[in-house]
């Protein structure tokens, strides 16, 4: 084990220098598009959300979020989930 000197100065530019660094790989994996999935059903989307089937029944009902239909068939496409929940989100902070 190495013991370095440094003043405060030093010690500060490098903490930042870290900091700035995490910070730049953070966002760097957050612009990375993420593959959108499939959702089949209610029953996907409340396993999805991490909510019951009546409380995911009621969002696809009050069309938080588009989803496609045909006969007793819903598909949700995860990306727009998302999208319609962070909307709703920032709806209810005002």
């Amino acid at each position: 084990m190495e013991l370095i000197v440094t003043t405060k100065q030093e010690l500060s530019e490098l903490i930042n220098d870290a900091v700035s660094d995490a910070i730049g790989k953070v966002m760097k994996q957050e612009e990375t598009p993420k593959e959108s999935v499939l959702i089949h059903g209610i029953l996907g989307l409340a396993n999805f959300l991490g909510v019951s089937m009546p409380t995911a029944q009621k969002l696809k009902n009050e069309k938080a979020f588009p989803y496609m239909q045909r006969g007793r068939t819903v598909i949700f496409k995860s990306e727009e989930v998302l999208a319609g929940m962070a909307r709703r989100k920032n709806k209810s902070r005002f």
